[in-house]
């Protein structure tokens, strides 16, 4: 996106984008407060036995999800740091 350029909107967003395969990516062993690399992202799917394809839908599954309800939720589980998101996006 060039600089000034406006984003996107929601109800502009192309519902195809929404409406793809998806993925599951467990990260639930990586410790609070890590974050994820692009060669997390290379072990899991590696691990998994998946190549990713453009549009595909990748969720992450992080110890967050566990820890729903409680004091330490926001805190829990591991991030997706920058290295790791344009891992993905440059996959499509």
């Amino acid at each position: 996106m060039n600089r000034g350029e406006r984003a996107i909107t929601i109800d502009e967003v192309p519902l195809e984008w929404c409406l793809q395969p998806g993925v599951k990516l467990d990260f639930r062993h990586l410790a609070d407060g890590y974050v994820a690399t692009a060669a997390d992202m290379e072990h899991e799917l590696e691990r998994i036995g998946h190549t990713l394809k453009p549009l595909e839908i990748v969720i992450v599954n992080t110890r967050a999800g566990s820890r729903y309800g409680q004091n330490d939720y926001v805190s829990a589980g591991c991030g997706m740091g920058y290295e790791a998101t344009m891992y993905l996006l440059e996959r499509g």
